[in-house]
């Protein structure tokens, strides 16, 4: 399994899959993040997928 670390330096370097990669080993922690400034849960868990997905 490759580190979180080494997935962000690949990302620094243009790697797409390599950020897509931490999305969804964070997904949990980035929704809640997200939730503190949408104030809504479903919208705040639709964000990383509409990201990761490339639709925003």
């Amino acid at each position: 399994m490759i580190s979180d670390k080494s997935l962000y330096y690949s990302f620094l370097e243009g790697d797409i899959p390599s950020f897509e990669e931490l999305v969804i080993r964070h997904r949990h922690s980035l929704v809640y993040f997200i939730m503190q400034y949408v104030k809504s849960y479903q919208i705040a868990d639709a964000l990383p997928v509409k990201k990761q997905m490339g639709k925003l």
